[in-house]
């Protein structure tokens, strides 16, 4: 279990496979593969952003958001908590 807590609330995370990502049905070969994947997601529009409250204008442009669910505001105090791994040990890649 990996948390991270976001004491002035200030900052970002990125999670390009994070939501239903259609792009990891299957469990991918290499980490190789799951990275090069992984670079050509943009935030806003896949995965899941989770920014600060600076706004998202330092991450991504309002121009380029085509899902704004994607995208969640967090306050100072907020947290964010996730497994790395899935219950039968093998790493689960939407944490990335």
């Amino acid at each position: 279990l990996t948390i991270l807590i976001y004491l002035n609330g200030v900052g970002g995370t990125y999670f390009p496979f994070g939501g239903d990502s259609p792009d990891l049905k299957d469990q991918p070969e290499d980490e190789g593969s799951i990275m090069v994947n992984a670079a050509g997601k943009l935030p806003g529009i896949d995965g899941i952003l989770v920014v600060g409250v600076e706004g998202m204008d330092d991450y991504v442009s309002a121009l380029y958001v085509s899902n704004p669910n994607s995208i969640v505001e967090i306050q100072p105090g907020d947290a964010v908590a996730f497994y790395n791994y899935k219950s039968n040990g093998e790493k689960e890649w939407t944490s990335l």
